[in-house]
């Protein structure tokens, strides 16, 4: 090796390393140009290295891999900061670059390769140095590589020249967008920005999760990039009212004019009552159901039994009444000990991970009926909500793979859920 050859490297190998420095505050905060046509530029890669010094040069190629054209300009910072060419005045910029298409910036001509564009370094920047620069574009489908090139040698056939080659050293080239940036408001997708500064979308698996924002479906997975959820119930068990429901309220129970087959009064009210040994949240519907020619409820009877172990059965000045159960009972009522021997489900094999969050779950709910302090008791509803939560979701995730029966699936899912929901509100309670 020639020492003039080694001289070169060793300047070269110096300059590349001394580049490689924390991008200048001038990349960072000096605000975005606007190209010749009016187009405003986003950030599209950062170049913590641009060389012009010692008889090197820099060169940035880009490719639009987009389908449509685009903008394209690269702004220089010197070693202060400071931003040396205006993309505005078309100092550093291509427009309309075709879908495909690939250009190439550099900081000064070589003998060695090509340049659609030399920057001209613009006062107060007359030394660019070990500078920095940015790659500014109308859109963020453009995938860039930084060269650091000397000017001085170009390629030859060694069998014919002695001359050496050029020095050509790759500099780095951060991708600018965020997954944040490419934000797609699809619940079903995973965004993200992949090398080349280009939003990527993936699709979720199949039985992820997903929130659709309409209170009128529950339990909602992922199904081929769709978020589908199970209709909830409105039925409130009343002849009189026609039930609905709103996708942004939930259910609606609206009174049928002159019923009079059964004959209902609702009053409902709520309250929460907190002493220093009893956590609960009461909310209480009481129904009174006479059927014409049927006779009164006899006091002191079992006349009023309605079947649903979810209701205390009462019969009050001859009328039968049928309060929901509150607090935790109220939970635990949903939760039977026997555990989940639900009718749609008979002859289905319950996947134990479903078994094991039910029987947690209910485990949780009757230590909190049992604890004598409210914190704990609030705290140990909160965690069964979450396990409830947790049961419902894999009871959806296996009636999606064929593990549960559909009709299994969307019964059972609701149970869990709505002990979630109510274990929830429990936990809540002020």
């Amino acid at each position: 090796m020639t020492l003039s050859r080694a001289f070169c490297l060793a300047v070269t190998a110096c300059l590349v390393a001394g580049a490689a420095v924390p991008v200048h505050a001038g990349v960072a905060d000096t605000p975005l140009p606007t190209f010749a046509d009016g187009k405003p530029a986003q950030l599209a890669a950062v170049l913590p290295a641009v060389v012009k010094d010692n008889n090197l040069r820099t060169y940035v190629v880009c490719t639009n891999l987009g389908a449509t054209p685009v903008d394209v300009g690269l702004e220089v910072f010197d070693q202060g900061g400071v931003r040396g060419n205006t993309v505005a005045a078309g100092n550093g910029a291509l427009l309309n670059v075709a879908a495909g298409g690939t250009v190439t910036f550099s900081t000064g001509n070589t003998v060695v390769m090509h340049e659609e564009q030399v920057l001209t370094l613009e006062p107060p920047v007359t030394v660019l140095g070990q500078g920095s620069g940015r790659v500014v574009t109308t859109g963020l489908q453009v995938a860039c590589t930084a060269y650091a090139v000397d000017r001085l040698h170009q390629i030859r056939d060694p069998r014919r020249s002695a001359e050496r080659p050029p020095s050509i050293i790759v500099l780095p080239v951060q991708p600018a967008c965020t997954p944040a940036a490419c934000a797609d408001a699809d619940p079903c997708t995973v965004d993200g920005c992949d090398h080349a500064g280009v939003c990527t979308h993936t699709v979720v698996a199949d039985g992820t999760p997903c929130d659709d924002g309409n209170a009128c479906t529950t339990g909602e997975a992922c199904v081929a990039d769709q978020c589908i959820g199970n209709p909830v119930s409105c039925d409130d068990g009343n002849v009189c009212t026609t039930d609905t429901c709103d996708p942004a309220s939930g259910c609606l129970h609206t009174p049928v004019p002159e019923c009079s087959s059964t004959t209902t009064s609702t009053t409902t009210s709520s309250s929460t009552t907190v002493t220093t040994s009893t956590l609960s949240t009461m909310t209480t519907s009481t129904t009174t159901t006479t059927l014409p020619g049927e006779p009164a409820c006899v006091l002191g009877t079992s006349d009023c039994e309605d079947g649903d172990p979810c209701t205390v059965d009462t019969c009050t000045a001859g009328r039968c009444l049928h309060e929901p159960t509150t607090g935790f009972a109220a939970v635990a009522c949903l939760l039977p000990e026997t555990g989940l021997e639900i009718a749609p489900c008979a002859g289905e094999r319950i996947p134990r991970s479903v078994t094991l969050r039910y029987a947690q779950g209910r485990s949780l709910v009757g230590r909190a009926a049992q604890s004598g302090r409210i914190e704990q008791g609030r705290q140990l509803v909160g965690k069964a909500a979450k396990v409830l939560q947790g049961a419902a979701r894999r009871v959806i995730t296996a009636g999606t793979h064929g593990r549960l029966s559909p009709a299994c699936a969307d019964v059972l899912g609701a149970t869990l859920q709505e002990a979630a929901d109510l274990a929830s509100r429990l936990a809540a309670a002020p």
